[in-house]
């Protein structure tokens, strides 16, 4: 099953539902000219809690895990060999928590 995510990124997003319920695969794509890396999204309906995280990747045995292991990422890295030294385009992480609230809406009597 695909799920379409957007307001994380500027555009919108794909992902996959895996074996474990509430959790969602991002596989890298390009959406309006951008690019989005691998990343892991994670619904708990218990407390409506999502955790979004792209660029950390995904992984297989431990969906949760790419969620904690987050570092931090500038944008550029400075790579320096025998013959030269370059800067090189590190990965962009965004990560994104947040709460589900539950809005009622208010009826008139009349």
């Amino acid at each position: 099953m695909k799920a379409t995510l957007e307001g994380v990124t500027g555009t919108k997003f794909y992902a996959l539902l895996k074996a474990i319920p509430g959790t969602y695969k991002v596989p890298v794509q390009m959406q309006d000219d951008n690019s989005i890396q691998e990343g892991t999204v994670i619904y708990d309906e218990s407390n409506k809690q999502i955790n979004i995280c792209l660029g950390c990747g995904y992984q297989d045995n431990n969906p949760s895990e790419a969620l904690t292991t987050i570092d931090d990422s500038s944008n550029e890295v400075s790579v320096k060999t025998a013959k030269s030294k370059s800067k090189v385009k590190a990965k962009t992480v965004i990560n994104f928590s947040g709460t589900k609230k539950d809005q009622a809406t208010a009826g008139i009597g009349q």
